[in-house]
């Protein structure tokens, strides 16, 4: 997988943007990433001292329009080939009857219209450099449903929905948008092993990407 990746990636020219990178799945991802040789990006909420061997890291509200934009901006300014991984999210658990509205908004803000923000503020300079490459975190849990996740399935499925858009609307500009479907049984390592192949256009060989939209 490696080699043929890197032919599709060059690591001096590609900078990997990972939206949600100081915990969880980005944090792996930018370990994994950073000790390949690549360049990485990340954006943290809180606390960026969990973020380590990135080129650099800023601190962005995902519902923020302007933080992403500026975190977008400082992107293309190191590089012209970016790679968009969102991985920010949220899960506020409890049957919709009881569901505060507030925590529903909170939820499909942070894990669907922020990706809608992040890949709005990425997708011009992707356009004028005609290159882009964009992959979203997607769940098993949006297609099977689990009890006490009305908000968080929504959110995920939603963003199925708005990859085939954004692929549809920008797949002439040389740009690829993809959904992993990961498990939740899924480790870590695996994680980022499915996402490392987001420079591809053919599904790899493995078993543990349920769907690459």
């Amino acid at each position: 997988m490696g080699s043929g990746f890197a032919k599709m990636v060059n690591k001096a020219e590609t900078l990997y943007a990972i939206v949600g990178a100081s915990s969880g799945l980005g944090k792996a991802l930018v370990k994994d990433l950073s000790s390949r040789g690549h360049n990485v990006a990340g954006t943290y909420n809180s606390s960026s001292s969990t973020i380590n061997g990135v080129e650099f890291a800023m601190k962005c509200d995902v519902t923020n329009e302007q933080d992403l934009c500026n975190f977008a901006s400082a992107c293309f300014e190191h590089s012209s080939r970016v790679i968009l991984v969102y991985l920010a999210g949220l899960s506020v658990n409890a049957f919709a009857q009881k569901l505060d509205l507030n925590d529903w908004d909170r939820v499909i803000g942070v894990c669907l219209t922020g990706a809608f923000l992040a890949t709005k503020a990425f997708l011009p300079q992707m356009r004028a450099s005609e290159w882009g490459r964009i992959v979203y975190a997607g769940s098993v849990v949006g297609r099977l449903g689990f009890p006490g996740t009305s908000a968080y399935a929504s959110a995920k499925e939603g963003l199925k929905g708005l990859t085939r858009t954004i692929a549809k609307e920008n797949a002439q500009k040389g740009i690829t948008v993809n959904c992993l479907e990961l498990g939740t049984l899924m480790p870590l390592p695996t994680h980022t092993e499915a996402i490392r192949v987001l420079g591809k256009r053919i599904l790899p060989n493995t078993s543990v990407i349920q769907q690459l939209v």
